[in-house]
């Protein structure tokens, strides 16, 4: 979904039209493919594989590519942009390419606040609550996003991500969404049910845990932290776009203070400024 709105945002300041690539998620094991058109709606021009290729052999690539790259926002050409720790070279946005190939990961507010209506628009579910779900939101209704998984047991994961959204950030959250709504009900979104409970084995609060959104059904957990009234994000982009598609006016939005373990990454402009951060 960032990449989505920074090829959106690219086709805008650039006046001209853009091809998705989106051949990598044919070996990429985290997602079911290119979801955007299930879940939203959205249809873009593909380019195809012999295009992609007669691209490639037409024009060396002038940066090696990284494994668990999602996708690419592609446009034919001749120069080659790589986001390099978040930042990406301003010269693709003023100077005049005739031709250029951009990717990245383009995980910030920056470019998303600038077509910011549009972006609304063009993210709306079209998948329709349950009885069960309507219910289960009412009232003061505050999302937690727990990312267990990959962040606990893939070394390099870990290694990134893990230990800022920690035991102590999630304490630290609900004690201050407790001093700003009246009656709240904390919902807890996971991919690891069991790290969520030990998060949460001893508790005096109005707690439910949503464990019935599974596989290609997981979008749906995105749709209700929406649809609640306020939010405690992870470190991870389905909580992010949660958050950030909550259309409440009076929203509560608590965030940790930091994205990554390394300080190296671009993190200014990842979270809005009028979100709450705390430290892990």
């Amino acid at each position: 979904m960032f990449q989505y709105s920074f090829y959106k945002y690219l086709s805008v300041e650039k006046k001209c039209n853009l091809k998705l690539d989106l051949s990598l998620f044919d070996t990429y094991d985290l997602h079911y493919g290119y979801e955007l058109e299930k879940v939203f709606g959205i249809r873009e021009e593909l380019a195809s594989s012999s295009e992609v290729n007669a691209l490639m052999s037409k024009y060396p690539l002038l940066f090696k590519i990284e494994n668990k790259i999602f996708n690419k926002n592609y446009c034919f050409g001749s120069f080659h942009f790589k986001e390099n720790n978040f930042y990406i070279d301003n010269k693709i946005f003023y100077k005049k390419y005739n031709n250029f190939y951009v990717e990245g990961y383009f995980q910030t507010n920056q470019y998303i606040n600038k077509i910011n209506d549009e972006m609304k628009q063009l993210f709306q579910f079209k998948t329709i609550l349950s009885s069960r779900e309507s219910d289960l939101i009412s009232g003061n209704s505050i999302s937690i996003h727990i990312r267990g998984g990959d962040y606990l047991t893939n070394p390099q994961d870990k290694k990134l991500f893990g230990n800022i959204c920690t035991k102590e950030y999630y304490k630290r959250a609900i004690r201050y969404m407790q001093t700003k709504i009246q009656n709240p009900k904390f919902i807890v979104f996971t991919n690891d049910n069991t790290y969520a409970k030990s998060i949460f084995e001893k508790f005096d609060y109005n707690l439910y845990i949503v464990d019935w959104n599974k596989d290609e059904n997981s979008y749906r957990d995105m749709h209700l932290m929406s649809q609640c009234k306020h939010n405690i994000i992870a470190n991870s982009s389905f909580s992010w776009w949660g958050a950030w598609l909550n259309n409440n006016p009076d929203k509560i939005v608590v965030a940790p203070m930091r994205w990554f373990n390394n300080k190296n990454i671009n993190q200014a402009n990842i979270i809005p400024p009028n979100w709450i951060r705390l430290e892990p």
